[in-house]
């Protein structure tokens, strides 16, 4: 199965750590692009890429991790 991730905060990193280990596929992605999610994609191995947010939202599963919009007064 192939799992992709819009955003790529904790909660994310966390749950493809876990989902590699179960031996699924995931493609990354984030505003910043491809190029900023390296060094992430280099420790998790083989069954991790990097791409746009386009390729990651072509995935079987699609996880959209949003940041924490709390407003305060």
């Amino acid at each position: 199965m192939t799992i992709g991730f819009i955003g790529l905060g904790h909660v994310s990193k966390a749950l493809a750590k876990k989902g590699v280990q179960a031996g699924n596929h995931f493609v990354l992605s984030n505003r910043r692009g491809p190029n900023s999610l390296t060094s992430y994609v280099s420790e998790l191995g083989p069954l991790v890429s990097a791409g746009t947010v386009a390729e990651a939202a072509q995935a079987e599963v699609v996880f959209l991790a949003a940041p924490n919009m709390l407003l305060t007064n």
